[in-house]
């Protein structure tokens, strides 16, 4: 797992969550979100993968980084042959961009050892809804985006808040609507006054909940997170005969990707 979130104050990143088949695997990590997220251990939501079917995508999702990873060895070995054929093959590999979408295991109140099986998959985190197993913390290596279902802000929740913003193994920060997963819009009222509460405490912070292509611009606007996140707002309507989501619409994902990532608005 990697040590940090990669971002910055001034760019904002995206995360596509609820990644069901090997076709939206590779095609959404083409279109470069920071952060891919795939539902595990919880059959309720239509978006469930089980874990085996969840290593094949994180593996599809990470092709062109080994890709680009080899493409790199080639243009190495090449220097040690010929210095100037490597010139030319080292720039045009290494120039080629290949790190792929952090994947990111969404769950709710997870127990120990679906946790150390995530873990053990390669994830490169996990983002825990719900309760949070204070076992959990103490795995090597563990990173964890905590994430919380907004409705209103009360004492209960700032105490939560507060908490997971002084874990070391919270990396970051996620605020969902109150029934994560419905496509309905989290409180925006709520979330912009909890992002003015934990300013400077170090962890990175993700907008979630009803977030799709027709409201992003506003949400970029209007909330001074680090990433934006959506699943429901990219989704094809249907469902196949297992229940199970039909999968993503590429062009929403691709203009959702776009527009956080050319983001280019002061936040009010």
């Amino acid at each position: 797992m990697d040590d940090k979130i990669y971002a910055s104050a001034a760019k904002k990143g995206a995360k596509i969550c609820g990644i069901v088949n090997e076709h939206d695997a590779r095609s959404v990590a083409a279109l470069k979100p920071e952060f891919m997220g795939f539902v595990l251990y919880f059959p309720k939501s239509k978006r469930n993968l089980e874990l085996e079917e969840a290593k094949k995508l994180l593996e599809i999702v990470r092709e062109r980084e080994n890709e680009g990873a080899k493409a790199n060895g080639l243009a190495e070995h090449a220097d040690s042959c010929s210095r100037a054929s490597s010139s030319r093959a080292s720039s045009s590999s290494k120039n080629e961009p290949c790190s792929a979408p952090k994947c990111v295991a969404v769950t709710v109140s997870p127990s120990l050892e679906q946790a150390k099986a995530i873990l053990d998959a390669g994830f490169d985190y996990i983002q825990i809804h719900g309760n949070l197993d204070a076992a959990i913390l103490d795995l090597c290596g563990i990173q964890i985006i905590r994430a919380f279902n907004l409705k209103n802000l009360d004492e209960e929740l700032k105490i939560q808040i507060k908490e997971a913003s002084n874990m070391k193994e919270v990396k970051a920060l996620l605020f969902d609507a109150a029934s994560p997963g419905s496509g309905q819009q989290s409180n925006w009222d709520v979330l912009k006054e909890i992002i003015k509460d934990i300013k400077g405490c170090g962890k990175k912070t993700f907008a979630a909940g009803g977030l799709n292509p027709d409201n992003i611009e506003l949400a970029l606007k209007e909330l001074d997170c680090d990433y934006y996140d959506t699943s429901s707002g990219v989704e094809l309507e249907g469902l196949l005969e297992n229940g199970r989501s039909e999968g993503k619409d590429l062009k929403r994902v691709e203009k959702f990707v776009k527009m956080v990532h050319d983001c280019q608005v002061e936040n009010i």
